[in-house]
């Protein structure tokens, strides 16, 4: 059910292909990586990943069921984007819901 649910999501979820592009690019460097770190459900952003080729690449760090054994809030992000956001690091999207961390 959980998984059907993640799916139905994930469906309708669009990324902009000029940031598909720039994953892409990122994926095929080995100095660099990049990570979606969200306060919903990690398993919709796995199976958009996983639709945009990019699943093997891109990591996420999200929770939402008890079964993850963690949840990611806001604060939490937040918490986590001061620790690794540097003059290497680069983020993008929105602290509310997801962000997108390219390290170089």
């Amino acid at each position: 059910m959980f998984n059907a649910f993640c799916e139905n999501v994930a469906s309708v979820v669009t990324m902009y292909p000029e940031f598909v592009s720039l994953l892409q690019l990122v994926a095929g460097q080995e100095h660099v990586g990049a990570t979606v770190v969200t306060c919903g459900l990690r398993g919709v952003w796995d199976k958009v990943l996983e639709r945009e080729g990019l699943s093997k690449t891109v990591k996420v760090i999200g929770g939402g069921r008890i079964a993850d054994g963690f949840v990611i809030t806001a604060a939490v992000k937040a918490a986590w984007l001061s620790i690794y956001e540097t003059s290497t690091t680069c983020t993008f999207g929105r602290l509310e819901i997801v962000c997108w961390t390219c390290k170089c």
